[in-house]
């Protein structure tokens, strides 16, 4: 039912598109009976007729009943269009880095010369396999880049995206 009321309010976005709907078909089923009514209130209706009315009743009614709708659904959306304003974008989802990641681009940004892997191990107390896994994902997400062209060794060393990450969350002035 849920998938129902989704397709409806899908193709069908406003009410009076909703209520035009219904009708037709409503009274599209109901003019199938429309012989048999005229012969009630004493309208005489030949066989051949009868059919054609059953048939071509209904159809006239549901074509007419769809424009409608369709004129109302395209007003709609025009309407719809033209009151929407410019889209923004989305702001960027926040980088949150772990606490030594944080660390790890602090002791860069502090040393630029002493931003070697093993000065990294050194100063922060952990595993060369722990500051690898931190160094590539701080890499990864462009907030560090390996090598200058003056320093041999290929020291690692800040970005201005890694700037201004730390700065953003005042980690340093």
């Amino acid at each position: 039912m849920k998938y129902l009321d989704e397709i409806l309010e899908f193709w069908l976005p406003n009410k009076p598109s909703r209520l035009i709907a219904g009708m037709s078909i409503t009274l599209g089923i109901a003019s199938i009976a429309l012989p048999h009514f005229l012969r009630l209130i004493h309208i005489k209706v030949e066989e051949h007729i009868a059919l054609l009315i059953r048939i071509a009743t209904p159809l006239l009614i549901w074509l007419v009943g769809s424009l409608f709708v369709l004129l109302i659904v395209v007003r709609h959306c025009k309407t719809l269009k033209t009151q929407r304003q410019p889209t923004t974008a989305l702001p960027k989802p926040k980088i949150k880095l772990k606490k030594l990641q944080k660390s790890i681009l602090l002791h860069i940004h502090k040393n630029i010369d002493s931003s070697f892997i093993f000065q990294i191990v050194q100063t922060l107390n952990i595993s060369e396999e722990i500051a690898e896994y931190h160094l590539q994902t701080l890499h990864e997400i462009n907030f560090i880049e390996q090598g200058l062209p003056d320093k041999p060794g290929r020291p690692w060393h800040i970005t201005d995206k890694g700037k201004k990450y730390l700065i953003e969350n005042k980690l340093i002035s």
